[in-house]
């Protein structure tokens, strides 16, 4: 079993919390250290982690793999971030918390600029080792990654390793637009 925990309350603490910094980083170790109790695998995630203020970011994230997070999440949760900006905001992260390497660094990115898949693929080359995307894009506003796309970008690098059955993805991509009617109807069928 895996419990994910995201701070809803956005490290972006200036418009967001009525916390101080001391109570959200409390909160954080509380948290995951309470869901380890029950469970081996425990996901942490950084809520709009691009526009979140770096020192503070940088401690929440180490916090949260000091109380026992085995998943650390960077999303891109307002889908903001270019390439270029995200890329720094990884780089950062993997510069700075120095207990960064005892997790599986992963990302969530939104497609409010078109920028999802583009993001996803950028922080592989910045250590990332886990991609969180969505069939046909699925997901809040203009969505999240799309699974597929996500997908035959990383196939062609031959540094990647992917235990993906390539010939379920259309399926699943027309079952999903048959019920939801999103996705790209000219590329499904």
């Amino acid at each position: 079993m895996t419990v994910y925990f995201i701070l809803w309350k956005s490290l972006n603490l200036k418009n967001q919390s009525k916390l101080s910094k001391e109570e959200v980083l409390a909160t954080i170790k509380e948290s995951v250290s309470l869901a380890r109790n029950y469970c081996d695998d425990v996901e942490w995630s950084a809520f709009d982690a691009p526009r979140s203020e770096p020192d503070f970011l940088c401690k929440s994230i180490e916090t949260a793999i000091k109380g026992g997070a085995t998943t650390v999440s960077i999303p891109d949760s307002l889908g903001l971030a270019s390439p270029e900006e995200f890329s720094q905001l990884l780089q950062m992260i993997f510069n700075r918390v120095p207990n960064i390497n005892e997790v599986v660094v992963s990302v969530h990115c939104h497609d409010d600029l078109g920028m999802a898949v583009d993001n996803s693929l950028i922080a592989l080359s910045c250590g990332v080792r886990q991609i969180e995307c969505a069939i046909n894009g699925l997901g809040a506003r203009k969505g999240n990654a799309d699974f597929s796309k996500v997908v035959m970008e990383v196939l062609k690098q031959e540094n990647y390793q992917l235990e993906v059955n390539t010939s379920l993805m259309s399926k699943a991509a027309k079952l999903i637009f048959q019920i939801t009617g999103i996705g790209d109807r000219r590329v499904l069928f």
